[in-house]
């Protein structure tokens, strides 16, 4: 087989590997979801509205002061793709816009970053608690 008929599977362990991390994540926060003291949901909102925000102001900033590729990467995908649906006989204009991009992918980066704090703050409490029994054990 020729070199450039293979696929790198390295992709495919990699994106296994955020698949299941993301399942994870998320099943734990629905795990937390369910309690009906504590302020879990407000708090998992809030910062997902925050990274939201976030996400947006920087993916709003020019390539000028903060380069991430994107926008060549965008017209690169964008051009693979009309080649290809320009192959498979469909007519589009564009796979999708710029502003459609960069708003999923604030989306998402605002789902992860979500995931990804609520648990944080479950654990830091955890570990301040375990800390004030281990020194009133030791106090006693």
């Amino acid at each position: 087989m020729k070199p450039t008929q293979e696929m790198n599977i390295s992709l495919v362990w990699c994106l296994l590997v955020l698949s299941f991390a993301i399942k994870v994540l998320f099943s734990l926060t629905t795990h937390y979801f369910k309690v009906e003291d504590g302020g879990e949901r407000s708090v998992c909102v809030t910062f997902g509205f925050f990274f939201f925000v976030k996400a947006m102001a920087v993916l709003i900033v020019t390539e000028n002061y903060l380069e991430f590729g994107l926008e060549t990467g965008f017209t690169n995908f964008s051009d693979s793709a009309m080649k290809f649906l320009e192959k498979q006989g469909l007519e589009s204009q564009s796979p999708v816009s710029k502003l459609t991009f960069k708003f999923f992918l604030a989306i998402f980066c605002s789902l992860i970053g979500a995931f990804l704090t609520f648990p944080g703050l479950r654990l830091a409490q955890m570990h301040l608690d375990a800390l004030n029994l281990a020194t009133e054990k030791i106090t006693q």
